[in-house]
């Protein structure tokens, strides 16, 4: 648990509103739910907020990275992007805003396409396709 003091985590909404006792249905909600699992030792906590973006804070700063308007068609494995973007982001020293932006990016790149399933010889996400979702924080 995060009594361990884990370096990243990253609750799914549920997970949160269980660890934190009460529901998370805005942005508030969640910086008060990522607050709880700061004080309880995680290091670093990721939160994706739906379309609102992903929040992420320290115990000295907490940041929303938003991600560009697009259509959604694919949320299988969104979360896992997130969390890839997010690492890269925090192993390359890069801001928690950075860090963030990238974790909205690799999220965005997977819900925006439809071939996420496929590997990069049969036509599916390229660094590329990454790259060209900007995101705000």
């Amino acid at each position: 648990g995060v009594e361990a003091h884990p370096f990243l985590v990253k609750p799914e909404i549920a997970e949160a509103e269980a660890f934190a006792g009460f529901p998370i249905r805005n942005y508030s909600d969640a910086q008060r739910a990522v607050l709880s699992f700061l004080r309880h030792g995680a290091e670093n906590v990721a939160m994706t907020i739906g379309g609102l973006g992903v929040l992420l804070a320290t115990q000295k700063e907490m940041v929303l990275a938003l991600p560009p308007k697009m259509k959604a068609r694919n949320f299988v494995i969104s979360g896992d992007a997130v969390m890839a973007g997010l690492v890269y982001g925090l192993a390359m020293k890069l801001s928690l805003a950075d860090s963030a932006r990238w974790g909205a990016a690799f999220g965005a790149a997977v819900v925006q396409s439809e071939r996420i399933h496929q590997t990069r010889r049969e036509g599916g996400l390229s660094p590329g396709d990454i790259a060209a979702c900007p995101t705000r924080a």
